[in-house]
């Protein structure tokens, strides 16, 4: 809910940031052919294999989720 709404912009424990092709800081933003830029979301902290929301933000801002991924998942 925290994604459709827009508040986990809001909260910290959110860890809210844009998904990377790669592991390194450099490496490129995850974008869509449509321009849709692929965003990460915390659900949970501080446990094994914590989960994370991956999710697509739209131009316009139409949010359109995508999965729930355990922390080491990276892919989209």
């Amino acid at each position: 809910m925290d994604a459709i709404t827009g508040r986990d912009k809001e909260i910290p424990a959110r860890e809210l940031h844009r998904l990377r092709t790669g592991e390194g800081g450099d490496d490129s933003f995850v974008v869509r052919a449509d321009g849709a830029r692929c965003m990460r979301s915390s659900i949970e902290q501080n446990a094994p294999g914590a989960r994370r929301l991956h999710y697509w933000e739209l131009p316009g801002g139409v949010i359109e989720l995508s999965r729930v991924v355990h922390h080491d998942e990276m892919r989209p």
